[in-house]
Formats: C-alpha cells, structure tokens, sequence
C-alpha cells in the first residue's frame, strides 16, 4: 500500500523526501500543536 509505494520513490530518487524533512525539523513547535489547529480552524470538515 502507500508505505510500499514511498519506500519505491525514495529508492528511486534519494533526495526525494528532503524538501518535507527540512519543512518538518524546521517546525519550531511540536506537529500535534499543528495538527490540532488544523483539524480546530477545519471542524466541520472533520465530522
């Protein structure tokens, strides 16, 4: 399923994920707090 096909790209170009890891450590606050003011401004999408 989805793990099997990210597993194929990232062989296929190891590079691939940078841009999203740097985007992710670079975060200065935890992605729960992220997440969560997400699915918070995005409620109804989430019922």
């Amino acid at each position: 399923p989805r793990q099997k096909q990210l597993a194929a790209i990232a062989r296929a170009d190891e590079n691939a994920f940078e841009a999203l890891d740097e985007r992710y450590y670079d975060v200065k606050e935890p992605i729960e707090v992220s997440a969560n003011r997400y699915v918070l401004a995005n409620a109804e999408a989430f019922r």
